[in-house]
């Protein structure tokens, strides 16, 4: 499924340019350091010993697989080309919002569609994401007070 996650962040490597490769290589990376943090984690329990996970960054990709091995939703935050943080939500049956978030206290974003249509608040961590919508402006796919989960981290 690692391999689809990244598919789903970054799109297909032919639209990617010649940046690709890195970005790819680098999801694929944090996608292996957040398993052996879980990996640890667990080991730690098993031997019954505490095991403190480190502090979750802002970037990160959150899967939602309802329970199967395949992908049926994601939230992917990236660092900004510019500044800031860029955020892709997939949303099974639905479609996708892509805007920025900006960080809004412990482990929460604003979010602002592109369009500035949907505005939301994302809460993240190492037991997954929320996005909770909390505005809508003109025609959506979501309405306000829509809560979608994403368990699975990445």
């Amino acid at each position: 499924m690692k391999e689809s996650a990244a598919l789903e962040a970054l799109g297909p490597a032919e639209e990617g340019g010649s940046i690709y490769p890195v970005l790819y290589n680098g999801l694929l990376e944090n996608s292996t350091k957040t398993r052996c943090y879980f990996i640890a984690k667990e080991f730690a329990a098993f031997k019954g010993v505490d095991f403190a996970m480190p502090t979750k960054g802002v970037t990160g990709m959150y899967i939602d697989n309802q329970g199967t091995g395949e992908i049926y939703g994601s939230l992917y935050v990236s660092e900004s080309w510019e500044s800031g943080y860029d955020c892709k939500v997939s949303i099974y049956r639905i479609g996708e919002l892509e805007g920025s978030v900006e960080e809004a206290g412990d482990e929460k974003l604003s979010f602002a569609s592109y369009d500035d249509n949907v505005k939301g608040t994302i809460t993240y961590g190492w037991d997954g994401a929320t996005f909770e919508v909390t505005e809508v402006n003109g025609g959506a796919i979501v309405s306000v007070g829509d809560v979608y989960e994403f368990t699975f981290v990445f």
